[in-house]
């Protein structure tokens, strides 16, 4: 199963307490206006350097760098160790590498210093799936749940880790879907096809096909369980979609003997002849 991390936020404007405050001082006003532009020189170099890091460690992790990113991220928290953002990107960048149990320390450290942080919750509680934690992960999801019950993301990775532990009826209820969410309703057929709902797995998987494209072999299995279920509709969609990726299919489709009992039908000869 997979699961959806949520990806790096846009570059911070740095809220991580580096902001100058001036203080009141019996020193001349103008060795103030002095000494504040200084630190306002130097706070500006520093956060242009910050952001020069966090710009360098998401290029590596988008080129799948995923070492050279993470050595990166440490420099950047070694210097900013108060910034969730970076922690919680660090953790991503160990559970790409498999390294789920340093991910998930990130992440706890990352929670700690931002406790409604919906989308480190998400990428924690997919972190403990991945260990087996199912129950751990649950919990994550739900808090985040909690804090935005309308996130797409969060039902989806908490429908699959409810179908990890074969709750199944969990599953299909916590799988909330978004009109375009493919995955979602891919993961709820599943569900479905084991509680023995074939019929609900064909509708989920095809309305999933429709909105994420696949392999040409993909569309042709569905359109198999769809001439078998007598889905007519839901068969000829699959196989179009097919033929649209690979033509070279098409001169075999219409002896294929998984559609015998369509061969003579007019819109499954338009489709093959």
């Amino acid at each position: 199963m997979e699961f959806t991390y949520e990806p790096f936020p846009p570059k911070p404007s740095h809220d991580s307490g580096h902001a100058t405050q001036l203080r009141e001082s019996s020193q001349p006003a103008h060795t103030q206006n002095l000494i504040a532009s200084e630190k306002i020189q130097e706070e500006s170099e520093k956060l242009q350097e910050l952001i020069g890091l966090f710009t360098k460690a998401s290029n590596l992790y988008e080129q799948d760098r995923y070492d050279d990113a993470i050595r990166v991220w440490d420099q950047l928290i070694e210097k900013d160790p108060i910034n969730s953002v970076s922690l919680n990107n660090r953790g991503i960048t160990k559970a790409k590498k498999g390294d789920y149990e340093g991910a998930i320390k990130d992440f706890n450290e990352a929670i700690r210093l931002k406790p409604d942080s919906v989308m480190t919750l998400n990428n924690r509680g997919n972190a403990k799936s991945k260990k087996r934690d199912y129950d751990g992960a649950v919990k994550d999801f739900d808090e985040a749940v909690r804090l935005k019950p309308k996130d797409a993301v969060t039902w989806y990775n908490r429908g699959v880790t409810k179908y990890e532990k074969k709750d199944y009826d969990a599953a299909i209820e916590a799988i909330r879907l978004r009109p375009d969410y493919a995955d979602a309703f891919y993961y709820r057929g599943l569900a479905k096809a084991e509680k023995g709902d074939k019929d609900g797995l064909i509708d989920d998987c095809h309305e999933a096909y429709m909105l994420k494209p696949r392999e040409p072999r993909e569309y042709f299995v569905l359109a198999y369980l769809c001439a078998d279920m007598k889905k007519k509709l839901k068969m000829l969609a699959n196989i179009e979609k097919a033929l649209k990726l690979d033509p070279s299919r098409k001169k075999d489709l219409g002896k294929n003997p998984c559609f015998k009992e369509y061969w003579e039908d007019e819109d499954f000869k338009r489709l093959t002849e």
